[in-house]
């Protein structure tokens, strides 16, 4: 049984896919079949968390969003963490796609 890729990058660092999750590289570029719409806010990171370093907590309270459904390339590294910082610091609910996460 061969490794998928991502548990090759997993095996190989030894601190899972984040590692390889550049703003260049394939595993983190947008899925084709979903492209973003005209007005979609485009969030670039550098940390798990999409609010940490960015101006997405600042958005949603300006907007007045009150539910934000997340998803992504490593549900238990990058969208737990933008859930947990997003729910408890922002009091705004936080879903997860349930098969809207790469991992």
């Amino acid at each position: 049984m061969s490794k998928q890729p991502e548990q090759a990058v997993y095996d190989r660092q030894g601190f899972g896919r984040s590692l390889e999750l550049t703003e260049m590289s394939d595993l983190s570029q947008v899925v084709p079949e979903l492209p973003p719409a005209r007005g979609d806010l485009i969030i670039r990171k550098q940390f798990p968390s999409a609010l940490f370093g960015t101006h997405l907590a600042s958005d949603l309270a300006m907007k007045g969003i009150r539910t934000l459904l997340i998803s992504g390339a490593t549900t238990s590294a990058c969208v737990r963490a933008s859930a947990v910082e997003v729910m408890k610091l922002h009091e705004v609910e936080a879903l997860a796609a349930l098969d809207g996460n790469r991992q």
